[in-house]
């Protein structure tokens, strides 16, 4: 009876205390809020708000927001600590493209930092329309805006699609002087020319500078494709061997966007039409495979011919196929991609360092075009959902995944033996909620032998307690490391010095792990 009388009385005490008393501890929690305007001091509707964390030596994304229609916006239930704002909205930019971000705003626990005042300038315009010869609309053709810097250079500003009736606006636009071009859709063939400057001519040199002020619509900047005389570049594709012609694509690229494409004849013949004055890159993509591709810069000069061939050295290829174990053959939906990759290169310079291909449903798969050294392969699955068991050539094994490739040879019979015996690791990093520190996830095998394949090495990574995954692993016993993303540390570092802190784990066939491993400290790391 008396403690039922002292807990009443209790209750009646804290129910007549002030409020300032009786109320529990503030939140530790607090709130951000304020207003998007431009320089007019107009509200900039639905804009973007971003808020980042000031972190040690980066920003860390917290949250976002979009304003209302006055232009305000806040950010509640936000934790104590330093933090910087952005703001972004379609059709306007940041007045210092130098500074996006705020100066730094402190946060305490239960405050509101309230009349922040972000600052947005409305971009310019340039509109107009693309024609062809005879005056009809060129539909989706991209037009490209290249804006003068202050050292005379230009660069890429911002580009747009031509609609159904040729039209295009280009908008947003910082207050500066541009030159405009177009370049022609690709429709899968061949074009003499593709790329045109306002107004209608070959060069930047000869393009008109067009001037666009805060808020300014510029309007009828049309641009027709009309014949302009240019340079031509033409010669042949042949092999260094014999001098064979080679069935190839070519790809002439230049400034800002400008893209011919063409193909030899039966001859190894090509040619390029009205190219503008400058330095091209060519790239040369043999479509058989009995060549290696090459490309190299050409120095095109003004309105000339220029005669150039291109001598292709021969190049070994492979054929093969993909099986599962017991020989049982693929699902022919399956998507697989084999990729070699380059452990030794003996020439030519410039070789690809890296070739893929898909497997086709049948399960075989071709690679042309390699160059002379010794090669890895690997095989890509969705989910990563196999791994290679056995590679041979010939039915003799093929150590450590490797193939030794030579000019003109065709190693055939690749056999490629996938297993399904994986399994999967998915866990989170051990830290406190509201970490928002990205680390890196090592998984190392156990094993030594394998430990020492860097392909058996694995990583991932994550941002606090985000969830990370590891799939297509073989069975067996690995460590696993959480590190600092920001902190440069090797394998045999981790294995050597700091083995104590790793997490054990047992992969097995077809099982997911669940772990939660606690994270290095960079103060052990840089010790």
């Amino acid at each position: 009876m008396r403690r039922e009388q002292s807990f009443i009385t209790m209750m009646m005490v804290l129910t007549f205390l002030p409020a300032s008393v009786a109320r529990p501890v503030q939140s530790a929690t607090g709130k951000i809020s304020g207003r998007v305007s431009s320089n007019a001091g107009r509200p900039v509707k639905y804009a973007r708000v971003e808020l980042h964390r000031v972190a040690e030596t980066y920003f860390a994304f917290a949250a976002e927001t979009r304003t209302d229609a006055h232009g305000n916006f806040t950010f509640e239930g936000v934790a104590p600590g330093t933090y910087v704002l952005r703001a972004s909205q379609i059709g306007f930019f940041s007045p210092d493209p130098e500074r996006a971000f705020t100066d730094p705003v402190e946060l305490l626990a239960g405050q509101h930092v309230q009349d922040l005042d972000l600052r947005l300038i409305a971009g310019g315009a340039i509109t107009g329309r693309i024609a062809d010869e005879e005056g009809d609309p060129v539909i989706a053709a991209e037009v490209i805006a290249l804006r003068f810097q202050a050292n005379g250079e230009l660069i890429h500003h911002a580009n747009a699609q031509t609609d159904d009736r040729g039209v295009y606006r280009l908008f947003g636009l910082p207050p500066g002087h541009y030159v405009i071009s177009v370049r022609l859709p690709d429709h899968g063939r061949s074009r003499r020319w593709t790329l045109r400057y306002f107004p209608g001519v070959l060069s930047r040199e000869e393009a008109a500078r067009i001037s666009v002020s805060e808020g300014q619509e510029v309007e009828g900047i049309d641009i027709t494709f009309k014949p302009v005389k240019g340079a031509r570049l033409m010669g042949r594709v042949i092999l260094e061997k014999d001098g064979r012609p080679v069935r190839a694509r070519l790809t002439l690229s230049g400034q800002d966007l400008l893209t011919l494409s063409t193909h030899t004849d039966s001859a190894g013949r090509y040619e390029f039409l009205d190219i503008p004055l400058g330095q091209h890159h060519v790239s040369v993509e043999p479509l058989e495979g009995e060549a290696i591709g090459r490309s190299q810069f050409v120095h095109i000069p003004a309105r000339e011919l220029i005669h150039h061939d291109f001598v292709l050295p021969e190049a070994a290829r492979i054929e093969g196929w993909v099986e599962l174990d017991d020989r049982r053959p693929l699902d022919s939906t399956h998507s697989l991609t084999v990729s070699l990759t380059m452990t030794r290169i003996e020439g030519p310079e410039g070789a690809p360092p890296m070739v893929s291909t898909s497997v086709r449903p049948d399960g075989t798969f071709h690679i042309g075009g390699l160059p002379k050294g010794r090669a890895r392969l690997s095989v890509f699955s969705p989910n990563e959902q196999y791994v290679i068991k056995a590679l041979t050539v010939g039915g003799r094994e093929a150590p450590d995944l490797e193939l030794p490739l030579r000019p003109g040879v065709v190693l055939s019979n690749v056999r490629i033996v996938l297993s399904d015996e994986v399994g999967e690791v998915h866990g989170r990093v051990n830290v406190a909620e509201g970490d928002l520190t990205p680390y890196r996830l090592l998984l190392i095998p156990e094993d030594p032998a394998r430990r020492h394949d860097t392909e058996q090495e694995k990583s991932a990574w994550t941002i606090g307690s985000s969830p990370f995954f590891f799939r297509g692993l073989p069975a067996g016993r690995y460590w696993l490391f959480a590190v600092p993303a920001d902190v440069s540390v090797g394998i045999e570092t981790l294995v050597e010095k700091h083995l104590s802190s790793a997490r054990v784990l047992e992969v097995r066939p077809h099982r997911v792990s669940e772990v939660l491993v606690s994270p290095l400290r960079k103060e052990d790391l840089r010790g």
